[in-house]
């Protein structure tokens, strides 16, 4: 039977990388900067879908010629894609975040200092 403890003895930093006050503080601005981003995109998210929007009630109108109206229908289209990608992107700052999260925590373990969630904090707001 292995000593109590024995099951942390491998988990030390790589040699030639100290975890230190500083690099955690890094870590958490990146996390900070990450969920202003998922802000940022949500937010030119629902401004995209709401030009989208008038752009569709602006194409129902009876006095609108067939050049205008194919006109918005492509800007319409554009504007569906540009949601598309904008959701990618959120999804991806999502995962980003997930992942500066899980290296925060494994950093603040190594350091042998919990961690404040202050991302789901933030996010709450």
């Amino acid at each position: 039977m292995a000593p109590i403890g024995a099951e942390n003895e491998g988990l030390s930093s790589p040699e030639g990388f100290e975890v230190n006050f500083v690099t955690r503080q890094n870590l958490k601005l990146t996390e900070d900067l990450i969920i202003d981003a998922q802000v940022i995109l949500q937010t030119v998210a629902s401004t995209v879908v709401d030009i989208r929007d008038q752009c569709r009630k602006l194409g129902q109108k009876k006095d609108i010629s067939e050049e205008e109206q194919s006109d918005l229908q492509l800007t319409m289209e554009e504007l569906n894609e540009d949601i598309k990608e904008i959701r990618m992107l959120t999804k991806r700052a999502e995962l980003l975040r997930e992942k500066a999260k899980s290296t925060t925590r494994l950093v603040s373990f190594d350091l042998g200092q919990p961690i404040e969630d202050t991302a789901n904090k933030r996010t709450a707001c």
